[in-house]
């Protein structure tokens, strides 16, 4: 630790500072995950509940470090919870419980495949194509800047070429942007 370094330090105590809030510089930091800001349209939430069952393992070895397995989680039963942007899907709690674990397991693998089959159906009702006003179409066409990550449009290329972004679940005048 450099002297300066703790000079600094030892002035902030003086004063009661007992936490400094240093942010990056602009630029050192971005978000990247632009597939994570738009709203999730369905959600499922879904949880298991196991019996610990115990069981023994082999000796102890000493000459090694090791884990020990002392229980085994058998599931007895799950919940899950199923929420929707879209009015008209009816969300829904489903529970089960059974002794064996295999059937535990079989009905929650059922139930998510009902489920995807249910939000699927729902989306694909609620989906429009996209309508664009004659001002939308010069917008496009005069863009020079994608609309979610604001990097340059490429209109050259031949496989990431700029589209017309716009929201599937609007009817009218759904057009976001160039992108």
């Amino acid at each position: 630790v450099s002297s300066q370094n703790h000079e600094t330090h030892y002035q902030n105590c003086k004063q009661g500072i007992n936490q400094l809030v240093k942010m990056p510089d602009p630029g050192v930091i971005e978000f990247k995950a632009l597939h994570k800001q738009d709203k999730k349209l369905f959600t499922v939430y879904f949880d298991f509940e196991c019996l610990t069952v115990p069981f023994s393992t082999c000796s102890k070895k000493d000459t090694s470090s090791y884990t020990e397995k002392y229980q085994k989680h058998v599931p007895c039963s799950f919940c899950i919870v199923t929420v929707s942007e879209f009015s008209e899907y009816n969300s829904e709690v489903i529970t089960f419980s059974h002794e064996n674990p295999n059937v535990v397991t079989e009905e929650f693998i059922s139930q998510l495949a009902n489920i995807h089959d249910k939000m699927m159906k729902c989306y694909e009702k609620n989906q429009h194509p996209i309508d664009m006003t004659p001002e939308d179409e010069k917008k496009f066409k005069s863009a020079t800047i994608c609309h979610i990550c604001n990097r340059k449009l490429n209109w050259e290329s031949e496989k990431n070429y700029p589209v017309r972004g716009h929201d599937h679940l609007k009817k009218k005048n759904n057009f976001r942007g160039a992108a």
